[in-house]
């Protein structure tokens, strides 16, 4: 609890304390003896203080008072002053530098080379592919101006459209088809390349054995009518179709039978009509004429 040095001034002070009146009224060996015996009395009573416990932590002591509050910042740069203008950018009203001339074009330019002569017809085409061919009716009727139908350059053009554009639509095979028709001047077997292949149905049914087979006289016929449409769909009945054909390979022999080459629709004019209802000479011509402006179905015919 004490240090030495503490414990040296409590004992001081008490000889000061004791001393003063004994020296003053007492002398000799009993002045000595009462001091000795008071300073016994001081030791024992530091020593008990040094062994005394220690007391309780005292309370804890007012808060300081708060320091001063520092000098003020000095203040932003004032944002409402504008910066400094930019440069003037370049005067829009002062045009730009005038662009070189271009050419004349009222001087023509050099003339192309000359085309083909249109008039000379082409080289012919190789010749169809001998496989077996298809050949159906459609299921479509039209009237005797096949031109207009298709707006094509000729009837005869026309006809082989239609049937195009049919088998396309349908399910037989990929190909060229043409009209089976004749006109004043050309006969329908001449429209046809030789196949010794056969002719068949879009069900798979054959027609003829060949081509000159699809083009016969009576007592022969063809195997099976040609009945069945592009969609592989049999005709039920009697159904006219236009031929301009005279039963078998023999064109109509006249302009007027053949609806003015299938570009006539009118009453006045007539063609030759065949039938789907029989595999006799009839199916491509019944010999009869019927008014062009009646509505029949045409056979189409793979190339």
């Amino acid at each position: 609890m004490f240090s030495k040095t503490a414990r040296f001034l409590v004992t001081a002070t008490m000889v000061s304390f004791f001393a003063g009146p004994a020296l003053a009224d007492h002398t000799g060996d009993h002045t000595i003896q009462n001091l000795k015996g008071g300073l016994g009395a001081v030791e024992q009573r530091v020593w008990d203080l040094e062994r005394a416990p220690t007391g309780p932590t005292g309370p804890t002591g007012a808060t300081g008072a708060t320091g001063p509050t520092g000098p003020t910042g000095a203040t932003g740069a004032d944002s409402s002053v504008p910066g400094p203008t930019g440069p003037t950018g370049a005067d829009s009203s002062v045009p730009g530098p005038i662009g070189p001339t271009g050419a004349d074009s009222s001087v023509p330019g050099p003339t192309g080379p000359t085309g083909a002569d249109s008039s000379v017809p082409g080289p012919t085409g190789p010749e169809g592919g001998q496989g077996p061919k298809t050949i159906f009716v459609t299921s479509a009727t039209f009237d005797g101006d096949l031109k207009s139908h298709a707006g094509a350059l000729t009837g005869l053009r026309g006809g082989d459209e239609i049937c195009q554009a049919a088998a396309e639509d349908g399910i037989v095979p990929p190909g060229t088809y043409i009209a089976l028709l004749s006109t004043s001047d050309k006969d329908a077997i001449d429209r046809l390349p030789a196949n010794p292949n056969g002719y068949f149905l879009p069900d798979g049914v054959e027609v003829a054995h060949d081509t000159v087979g699809l083009f016969v006289d009576a007592p022969d016929t063809l195997l099976v009518p040609v009945e069945v449409d592009e969609f592989g769909m049999d005709f039920d009945g009697t159904n006219e179709v236009w031929t301009g054909s005279f039963g078998s390979v023999s064109p109509s022999g006249t302009f007027s039978a053949a609806c003015s080459d299938w570009t006539d629709s009118t009453t006045g004019t007539v063609g030759i009509s065949g039938s789907t209802f029989t595999e006799f000479p009839p199916w491509l011509g019944t010999g009869g004429s019927e008014s062009c402006n009646e509505f029949k179905h045409l056979y189409c015919v793979q190339r």
